[in-house]
């Protein structure tokens, strides 16, 4: 996954690494969520910093016998916490984290740009391969073959395995 303060510091390179990729720029876009995580974050630490401030208050109030002011305090403190904690935070930070773990690795320097893994460029070959007279199969292709793999879906039971190429 991303580091969301790279993106922050240098959002243009993110950009142009992503576009190596195929990726349409997304760095506004995860800069405006982060943005306002942040916000959220300063809201809640500024409630916090209130509801610590209202828990003398509370104290006060209930050693004065007045326990409804105080139980009423204490509900308004906390509703306004829930409120921007469990609601606005957490769902601007899903969607930063849902981007960021969509998006495909940056690529390295030296790695050419392409399409696929035919513009790679081949920097080192070790040996000759072997001439073995026939087309080899890939290892799913033997293992269906032989009966010991399936790539037929698994019926729907949660207790059955979810990959669709597995071993019986």
């Amino acid at each position: 996954m991303h580091d969301i303060r790279a993106i922050r510091e240098n959002p243009d390179a993110f950009d142009a690494a992503m576009a190596r990729r195929g990726a349409v720029p997304l760095s506004s876009q995860i800069m405006q969520l982060d943005s306002d995580r942040r916000d959220l974050v300063g809201r809640l630490q500024e409630l916090q910093t209130r509801r610590n401030a209202v828990s003398k208050e509370i104290g006060q109030l209930m050693k004065a016998g007045k326990a409804d002011e105080a139980a009423q305090l204490r509900a308004d403190i906390s509703a306004a916490m829930d409120e921007v904690f469990k609601k606005d935070l957490a769902t601007t930070e899903d969607g930063i984290k849902k981007i960021l773990e969509s998006l495909p690795n940056t690529l390295d320097a030296d790695v050419p740009d392409g399409a696929d893994e035919t513009a790679n460029v081949v920097l080192a070959t070790h040996g000759t391969p072997r001439d073995l007279g026939f087309e080899p199969k890939q290892h799913f292709e033997i293992g269906e073959a032989l009966g010991m793999m399936t790539s037929r879906p698994p019926p729907s039971s949660p207790a059955r395995a979810s990959s669709s190429t597995r071993a019986r």
